[in-house]
Parts: structure tokens; C-alpha cells; sequence
């Protein structure tokens, strides 16, 4: 397993720091978030380090996102609630705090007063449009 021994995430990994664990699989760890917006509020955390989502391995990823989808299941049936944001924050203008990877599943009630809407919205010509999709996809990888 690589770790990063200045790593929060790394340290709770390792068992040298507590967290409530919810699950676990082989790469990964589904913990409950130290600091919740609402109750339930879980991390999901892959067991290698990396920074953020593109430095982790397909195998990590997926692994991530299954639990991710399993944890948001456990949280509907134990909770009702009504709706779930699944994040990923990449990078410090996204949000991100801590730098070891890891994905939120926070359950939503109506009445959680958590505001998560985009500001303003931006209008581009079908020609734009078309120009941006190339942009993207002419820049992933594998493309």
C-alpha cells in the first residue's frame, strides 16, 4: 500500500488515527466524516494514496464507485431519506481539503437547510457547444 505519512486519510488507513468505519472492501474504506453536514454524511477513501481521482488506478476507481453506490444504498434504507449528493471534489477552487482522494455520500432531507446550486448560467451557440465536446474529447485519455 503506498502511503504518504503526512496524510490524514493515509494515517486512518493505516489504523494509526480513529474513524468510525462503516465498510470496507480490499482497496477501499467507507468512513463516517468527522465534521457531517447531516447525519449519516460517510467518506469513502481508497486504501492507496493518491491526490485526487487521476492519480488513482481504474481498479481503485471502480472499487470507489461501487462502494460509494452501496453506501448511498445503506444510507436510504437505514435513513428514508429523500435524496443523496455523491461529490468529488478536485482540487482546492472544487473545494477539496484534504488531498488524498476520497468521495462524500451525504444523505438530503428537505429540511437539511444545505445549499449545493450552480450560480450563474452560461448560454453558447450550438457551434460553441460542438467546439467544447471536441475540446473534451479530443483530450481524454485513450481518445
Amino acid at each position: 500500500m503506498v502511503k504518504n505519512e503526512d496524510c490524514l486519510f493515509c494515517r486512518i488507513v493505516a489504523g494509526e488515527l480513529a474513524a468510525v468505519k462503516v465498510a470496507e472492501t480490499e482497496k477501499c474504506i467507507a468512513i463516517l466524516d468527522a465534521f457531517p453536514v447531516t447525519r449519516g454524511h460517510t467518506l469513502v477513501i481508497p486504501k492507496e494514496h493518491s491526490d485526487d481521482i487521476f492519480g488513482m488506478s481504474d481498479d481503485d476507481v471502480e472499487d470507489a464507485i461501487k462502494l460509494l453506490r452501496d453506501v448511498a444504498a445503506g444510507l436510504k434504507k437505514a435513513y428514508g431519506c429523500p435524496g443523496i449528493n455523491l461529490l468529488k471534489n478536485i482540487g482546492r477552487p472544487a473545494g477539496q481539503v484534504v488531498f488524498h482522494s476520497h468521495f462524500h455520500a451525504i444523505p438530503r432531507y428537505g429540511d437539511d437547510n444545505i445549499t449545493i446550486r450552480f450560480g450563474k448560467k452560461l448560454d453558447f451557440s450550438e457551434a460553441e457547444k460542438a467546439e467544447i465536446a471536441s475540446d473534451i474529447r479530443n483530450n481524454m485519455p485513450g481518445r
